[in-house]
Formats: C-alpha cells, sequence, structure tokens
C-alpha cells in the first residue's frame, strides 16, 4: 500500500515537472515568434565596424565562422575584440573623437549586445558611455518606411527614413540648411564642394584639415596640420634641423636651451640680443641694439651730445659744438670770438693785475717805519 501511494506520488512529481517544462518551452517559442517578427539584432561587432567606415566579413575558421573587421589599412582584427575596446584602440570611435576608451564588464549596460563586455568612451567631465550609444548606432534589421534609420539605409536609398543633413554614412549635399556631417567628416574643407551648405567650415578649426589654424592650433593640440618647427605659437624643441622661430622669438639667444637646432642662431642677426650686429644692424634698422651716437655705418644725427663717429662734417650738430678732431684752442664759439684768445688775455689780466699787486705791496711795506 506504502509503495503504491509512493509510485502516485513520483507520477505526480513527473508529469507536473513536465508540464512546467512545457509551459517554459512555449514561452520562449511565443517570445521569440514574437521577437522575430517585430525586432531582429543585427550583430552589434559588424554595425559597430561598419560604423566606422571599415569593411566586416566572415571568415570560416577550424573553430567555425569567425567575424573580422578590416581597417583602411587593411590590418584584419577581431570584430568582436575591436567592439569590446581591447584591441587597436586608436582606431576606435572614441579616439577618432579625442575621447579616452575602456572595456567594462557590466551586465546592465553590455546585456542589451548578449555579452557582459563592451566598450564605453570617457567624456571630458569624465561620464562613461556605451559607444554604440554615442554613435548612435542602430541593431534593428531595418524596413524603409518605419521611422528608424538604421544600417545600411541612407539618404539615396531610403530618404524617408533618413532625411537629408542626416548622420547616415551617406554624403547627400542638398542644399537644406543643414552641412551634412558626412560630408564634412569625409572631405574636411573640400565637403563645400560636395555640399553648399557646408560653406561654415571655412571658418571652423579642424584638426586634420591640412591647415594651421593659429591660435586654436599648435604643433602639442594638432601635430597633423602643425609640423615642428613651423609658426604656432608654441616651442616645440624637436629635433629635425630647423629652429623653431617660436623658441627664437620667445627666448632669444637662450633658444638653444629649448630648440638644439637653434645653434644657429648664435651666428645669426637677432635686434634686441643687446649686441649691434654690424654691418646688418644700426641705429634706423635696430635702435634697440644701436643706440645712438655709436659706431654702426650710420649718421643718424640725434642731437644727443655725442658726435656720431659715422657722420661727416655738419651732418651731426652734436659735431659742430664738440669738433673733437681739432684742437681747442680753434674752436669757435656761436659769437665769433675766438675762446683761445679769450683764455689768454683773461690769464695776462690775472698776471699783470698780481705783479701789479706785489709791487704795491712791497712798496708799501718798505716805506713803513721800522
Amino acid at each position: 500500500m506504502t509503495l503504491l501511494r509512493l509510485d502516485i506520488s513520483n507520477r505526480f512529481e513527473t508529469d507536473k515537472n513536465l508540464k512546467n517544462l512545457c509551459i517554459f518551452a512555449f514561452t520562449l517559442m511565443f517570445a521569440a515568434l514574437i521577437l522575430n517578427s517585430s525586432f531582429a539584432m543585427k550583430n552589434p561587432s559588424a554595425v559597430y565596424c561598419e560604423g566606422l567606415n571599415y569593411t566586416y566579413v566572415i571568415e570560416d575558421t577550424k573553430e567555425g565562422q569567425h567575424g573580422i573587421c578590416i581597417l583602411n589599412n587593411k590590418t584584419r582584427i577581431d570584430a568582436w575584440e575591436f567592439f569590446k575596446g581591447k584591441v587597436v584602440k586608436e582606431y576606435s570611435y572614441c579616439r577618432q573623437k579625442g575621447y579616452e576608451i575602456k572595456t567594462i564588464k557590466d551586465r546592465e549596460k553590455c546585456g542589451k549586445f548578449l555579452t557582459d563586455e563592451c566598450a564605453v568612451c570617457i567624456l571630458e567631465n569624465g561620464t562613461e558611455v556605451e559607444v554604440t550609444d554615442l554613435m548612435n548606432l542602430s541593431f534593428r534589421e531595418t524596413v524603409c518606411g518605419d521611422g528608424t534609420c538604421g544600417m545600411p539605409e541612407n539618404y539615396e536609398t531610403c530618404p524617408k527614413d533618413c532625411p537629408s543633413g542626416s548622420y547616415d554614412n551617406f554624403c547627400d549635399g542638398i542644399k537644406d540648411g543643414k552641412c551634412d556631417p558626412d560630408c564634412k567628416e569625409k572631405y574636411g574643407e573640400s565637403a563645400i564642394k560636395m555640399d553648399p551648405d557646408c560653406a561654415e567650415i571655412l571658418n571652423e578649426t579642424i584638426c586634420g584639415n591640412q591647415r594651421c589654424d593659429f591660435p586654436k592650433e599648435n604643433y602639442e593640440t594638432c601635430p597633423e596640420d602643425c609640423p615642428s618647427g613651423g609658426y604656432d605659437n608654441f616651442c616645440d624643441g624637436i629635433i629635425d634641423g630647423k629652429c623653431d622661430p617660436d623658441c627664437k622669438e620667445k627666448y632669444g639667444e637662450s633658444a638653444i636651451k629649448m630648440d638644439p637646432d637653434c645653434v644657429e642662431i648664435l651666428n645669426e642677426t637677432i635686434c634686441g640680443n643687446r649686441r649691434c650686429d654690424f654691418p646688418k644692424e644700426n641705429y634706423r634698422t635696430c635702435p634697440k641694439d644701436c643706440p645712438s651716437g655709436g659706431y654702426d655705418n650710420f649718421c643718424d644725427g640725434i642731437i644727443d651730445g655725442k658726435c656720431d663717429p659715422d657722420c661727416k662734417e655738419k651732418e651731426d650738430v652734436d659735431c659742430v659744438n664738440n669738433q673733437t678732431d681739432m684742437p681747442k684752442v680753434f674752436h669757435l664759439t656761436n659769437t665769433g670770438i675766438d675762446t683761445g684768445v679769450l683764455t689768454l688775455a683773461v690769464v695776462v689780466v690775472v698776471l699783470i693785475a698780481s705783479g701789479y699787486g706785489i709791487r704795491i705791496y712791497i712798496k708799501t711795506r718798505n716805506s713803513v717805519p721800522k
């Protein structure tokens, strides 16, 4: 009797488990049908790869099919590893936009990709944003007319979902008052030829447009546009055979300490180095180094109390009043009186007066009664 009860109990438990299993399987099938009919997800690694204008291919290996992302330089990398930010980070979306990239393990943020690892961009304020969210990528199997511009749709293939002037990996060039971001990204300053609305780009500072937009750009902020040794208000000090003009301008002869290439500066003529480099410099070309009245092969004629040795007779007033090349006795005053004769006359008068005074003193002394 006891055995019968146990057998009935076991069958009941088995039937109950089987029933629950069937309900669970039915639920999964139902959910799959619903998801399949409304949303089919694309391979995230493929979407990310192609979203950066790289090429995604599937290769057959011994382990099965493998997704490969081919960069513009023909480098082949694992698409999923690239998507997670683990390899060639310098080619990632984050680095292209000037952000740092980091791989995180977070089911909440990464679970939508059916993985617990994904990449985030670290913004300037320290905020971490999942890279595909920042790129505004869609992983839906899109249908033209569903109101969503998803890959591979663009303005050309589906203008209903992808209006002109939007980011859809296609430079449409439509005059709509909006510079197409795809034109700007692909063609830089030449985007104006593709889209008239991109005239605004000419006034923008864009690193990589082959123009050093000083003062916003310099060798430190954008070496692509501002090569070393160029004038960009930044002394780079790179050994490239060129003395950086910014080092020379800011530090003068001390520039050699900032840029080894500036050793040439020691043999150069630089106005402001407190050295009158005759004959290249003179009072007219560099009064800082060559003050008036100095020998610099230039008659400045400045009234400064110094007869300029470079001046000829009567070219410098100071030379007329102070003719150092003639005996002082022959110098004439402005009144035309010979100062030498005048001086001699004064001396003679003093001597005569002195002699006359002595004679009177002696005569007076002798006449005094003893």
